[in-house]
């Protein structure tokens, strides 16, 4: 009995093909591509499956067979007005766009939501590749991108080092840009600095603070228990904030700067 296409009238996709084919989708993507993966009686399986059902490889997936370019799909989770994931994303759009690839967002309030966008977006054909953008990949989206076999890079703060999982990683030196940014600040004249933020018991907090005051020791600058402006977790930020204005603003000189530990501190 031949195979037919999906019962919605959606054009099928590499997954139909598979289900229809008994085989996974890293499977029909080998036998599509002639990659070495499959039997060449596997690789007549599908294909004939393939045929049958009318399937047609995408556009994206024929730029990426033939060596151009392709899509790369930009997946994350935040809350509206976030300055940081969405400072993240912007760039990250601008250097695929240099690269020659253009880029799609698969973006939701919650790890839910965006799981189910990507999933979308890989049973439609949409991209050749994601970026999984200061997010939790749990076992569920690991399975569903070993499932499928595509590149993917996930970005994450330090902390993630602890993880294992088999994926490639960049992850956040956050020791590192403190220290970057406080010897500017430096550099600028600013040796009279204030280190704002918090909280201590957040992960990305101690390393920071070792940054900011590695950069003080290499200028020969005294680390003043007075100018490190912390909050504990459950204050009011704002209020917070608003009061360490007030501190920052007394004796203001030419020498006074501030380095934000975080980005409450920086934007508010």
């Amino acid at each position: 009995m031949p195979s037919k296409s999906p019962k919605n009238g959606k054009k099928p996709t590499i997954r139909d093909v598979a289900r229809a084919a008994g085989v996974s989708p890293a499977a029909v993507t080998s036998a599509l591509n002639n990659g070495p993966f499959v039997s060449q009686a596997t690789r007549k399986h599908i294909l004939a499956v393939a045929g049958k059902m009318n399937y047609r490889p995408s556009f994206n997936a024929q730029r990426l067979r033939t060596g151009i370019k392709g899509t790369v799909g930009l997946a994350g989770y935040f809350q509206a007005g976030q300055e940081y994931p969405m400072t993240l994303f912007a760039a990250l759009e601008k250097a695929f766009q240099m690269l020659g690839c253009q880029s799609l967002a698969f973006t939701g309030a919650s790890s839910e939501e965006v799981l189910s966008l990507v999933l979308r977006g890989l049973e439609e054909d949409r991209v050749d590749a994601f970026v999984f953008c200061l997010m939790g990949m749990d076992e569920k989206i690991l399975r569903v991108i070993q499932d499928w076999n595509i590149p993917v890079l996930e970005i994450q703060p330090h902390d993630y080092l602890r993880s294992r999982r088999p994926v490639a990683r960049l992850l956040t030196d956050d020791e590192g840009g403190a220290y970057l940014a406080s010897r500017h600040l430096l550099s600028r004249g600013r040796t009279d600095l204030f280190a704002v933020g918090g909280p201590l018991d957040d992960d990305w907090a101690p390393a920071r603070f070792q940054g900011y005051r590695r950069a003080l020791a290499e200028a020969g600058v005294e680390d003043r228990a007075d100018r490190r402006l912390e909050y504990s977790r459950g204050e009011d930020i704002p209020a917070f904030l608003a009061r360490a204005a007030g501190i920052i603003a007394r004796g203001k000189g030419p020498k006074r700067g501030v380095f934000a530990l975080s980005d409450e501190a920086a934007i508010i």
